[in-house]
């Protein structure tokens, strides 16, 4: 459900393009960080999300006091505004 529920927000947002970024544990390296990322971003795909919206990346943390403190699995998105200055 939380799938549909992400995706659905960013539905709000044709324009616009996503950071996908999955944390779960201090010993995640930045490969399967990136894994988890893609998987993410393959299953907002399935959800009608376009994929040129969407960019997957290796945890964004690099404090380790706070990779410390998640205690399951945290996935990051972060919106960039692609709309013109004017």
């Amino acid at each position: 459900g939380t799938i549909k529920n992400i995706a659905e927000v960013i539905k709000n947002f044709p324009k616009d393009k996503f950071i996908i970024s999955a944390c779960c544990d201090t010993s995640t390296d930045s490969l399967l960080s990136l894994s988890r990322s893609k998987f993410i971003v393959d299953l907002l795909v399935k959800e009608g999300i376009k994929k040129s919206q969407l960019q997957p990346m290796s945890c964004l943390l690099s404090d380790d006091k706070t990779k410390n403190e998640i205690s399951s699995c945290t996935i990051f998105i972060e919106r960039k505004n692609e709309r013109s200055k004017k």
